[in-house]
């Protein structure tokens, strides 16, 4: 007797699939050696050659096991599924975080291989960060141990930029432990 979701008119002449369902992920495999027992909802992954861990050091792309998809692609098929894990790829996700968060930071991944995110206000996001990026966080916690919930998304341009100005952040500190000043020229702009 529960409705658990509804596909309407838009009015325009479309549909829209209505669900509580939050997020559009995509099963994943789960790289070499990892048990789907230690990966749980909310939880920060790095993705590397298309495979996921709790490893987010030197990961191609950082994502979150998906806490309430309404979409769920490149499914492997139900035998397959326990080499998988449902990743988000766009949307409102609760994510895993320790220590406080405000509502408009940046979550990254913690650095320890641990799947928790890490808060950082905009004022102090670096360029060395960027590419551990999860997602922005929407609501406010506490501290301790526990979940937010954010804005996350995988764009391919996002993480090519990353990788350009976290090479421009370590060729920069590179000059400046030389003693170099550097003038940035910006490209069509003042």
């Amino acid at each position: 007797g529960q409705t658990l979701a509804a596909i309407e008119g838009n009015g325009a002449g479309g549909v829209v699939y209505n669900t509580s369902g939050g997020d559009y992920a995509e099963y994943l495999p789960l790289a070499e050696g990892v048990d789907k027992s230690q990966l749980r909802p909310g939880q920060v992954v790095g993705v590397r050659g298309g495979r996921i861990s709790l490893h987010t050091h030197a990961a191609e792309q950082i994502g979150v096991i998906s806490t309430n998809p309404a979409v769920s692609g490149n499914d492997p098929g139900q035998g397959k599924r326990s080499a998988h894990a449902l990743v988000a790829f766009l949307g409102q996700v609760d994510v895993a975080v320790s220590g406080p968060v405000r509502a408009g930071d940046f979550l990254i991944a913690s650095g320890r291989n641990d799947g928790q995110a890490i808060a950082v206000a905009p004022a102090e996001m670096r360029t060395e960060l960027i590419a551990t990026t999860v997602g922005r966080a929407w609501a406010t916690g506490a501290g301790g141990q526990g979940s937010v919930r954010a804005l996350v998304g995988l764009n391919p341009v996002d993480a090519a930029l990353s990788a350009v100005l976290a090479g421009l952040a370590q060729e920069n500190a590179a000059l400046r432990a030389e003693g170099v000043e550097q003038t940035v020229t910006w490209i069509g702009g003042s």
